[in-house]
């Protein structure tokens, strides 16, 4: 539409310059020309900003980046459970290490008491020939074995254990639990369980793990 109007006005203007060259009042015809002349000037004008508007419009929608759908990448949190889980066992490990040193230093202890029982240390724990044995420490010699759960106290002991008196079994199931609060850090004593291998003998009573019952 906009080019034929333009054709028109085109037209229009030959016409008003050739009226102008024709006509006898030159005025009259100076007056069509130049009117003829803004017209077509104005119209051009417009004609041109419209279209260099509708370039721009067009190479701005060209290069304008097709979106592209996009899936955000879902990171999964670990669930709760198992973060518990793995903190169970990272727990676990640690216990482990804990117990494994605090067992190997009550063994350590109980083998310093046998030897005072026999007389193959002195005092400092150094190892000596020919010392003399140490009655008192004569029933540590029915123990072996002394393990620390983390929970409570066993003792493995010999089958002559039963052959002690109450008071000898009653110093062995005290003193080791005093052994294992020392090493083990904690606050009350542990209750006690001795076994002669899956025999058991006594230990804690039920009520008062710092009382106990033999069999």
């Amino acid at each position: 539409m906009d080019d034929i109007f333009l054709a028109i006005l085109l037209v229009a203007l030959i016409y008003s310059i050739y009226s102008f060259i024709k006509s006898k009042n030159k005025k009259n015809g100076l007056i069509s020309a130049v009117i003829a002349v803004v017209a077509f000037a104005a119209f051009g004008v417009t004609y041109d900003s419209t279209e260099e508007e509708a370039s721009e419009n067009t190479e701005a929608s060209e290069e304008k980046p097709v979106e592209k759908d996009v899936k955000e990448e879902i990171v999964e949190e670990p669930k709760e459970d198992v973060v518990e889980e793995e903190k169970i066992i990272e727990n676990d490990d640690t216990n482990d290490d804990d117990l494994s040193k605090i067992n190997e230093e009550i063994a350590i202890s109980l083998e310093q008491n046998q030897g005072w029982a026999l007389g193959t240390i002195d005092s400092d724990g150094n190892e000596i020939e020919n010392g003399e044995p140490n009655n008192e420490y004569g029933p540590w010699l029915y123990v072996q074995s002394i393990t620390y759960t983390g929970d409570d106290v066993e003792v493995q002991v010999t089958a002559d254990f039963k052959t002690l008196t109450k008071s000898e079994k009653d110093m062995i199931a005290s003193s080791s639990q005093g052994i294992v609060q020392s090493y083990a850090n904690v606050d009350n004593r542990p209750r006690i369980y001795v076994y002669n291998g899956e025999i058991p003998l006594g230990g804690s009573k039920m009520l008062s793990e710092n009382e106990y019952k033999w069999e």
